[in-house]
């Protein structure tokens, strides 16, 4: 019962973090993912853009983003923020993209070209999943096949360099 106490204090400061833009936790200056480690080491990140909702039921916590999570609390070891990237976030902060660089869709094909040679480039969900991943070439080329997924909105972070791309 007294852990179950421990564990609604935990979150219920969580909440308040998320409520105040989650500026500060631990040393952390600008959060940007509330993380909650599991007992068996796994680690849940909840990237605060996607504006979480924490829900208390019973012995349980639900977490709710672009898809929710049901997590016990006998199972959980303890919740944090961290400023790591999140990379879905878009901002100013970022590389522009150069007016050289051009982009093509072709029949679920997804191609770049004129970006730095070997640079590596990652295909999230608006949600953080990553879905592709590819590499340019050494002319700074690189074709992503985008047909096994769903038509939708996707973030691309090429290099320091991140965009929106709609299938």
């Amino acid at each position: 019962m007294k852990r179950t106490y421990f564990w609604l204090i935990i979150l219920g400061c969580c909440i308040l973090a998320l409520g105040h833009s989650a500026t500060a936790s631990a040393g952390v200056k600008n959060a940007t993912t509330l993380c909650i480690e599991n007992k068996d080491g796994s680690v849940l990140k909840f990237y605060l853009s996607e504006r979480p909702k924490i829900i208390f039921k019973g012995n349980y916590t639900i977490v709710q983003t672009a898809e929710t999570k049901l997590l016990q609390f006998r199972n959980l070891r303890k919740a944090y923020f961290t400023d790591e990237d999140d990379p879905t976030g878009l901002d100013d902060s970022e590389q522009r993209i150069e007016n050289n660089t051009h982009f093509s869709m072709v029949n679920g094909q997804w191609s770049m070209n004129n970006f730095p040679p070997l640079t590596t480039v990652l295909v999230y969900t608006p949600g953080g999943t990553l879905v592709s991943k590819a590499q340019t070439n050494t002319q700074g080329s690189a074709t992503i096949s985008l047909d096994n997924l769903p038509t939708g909105v996707y973030i691309v972070k090429a290099g320091k360099m991140k965009f929106k791309i709609a299938r």
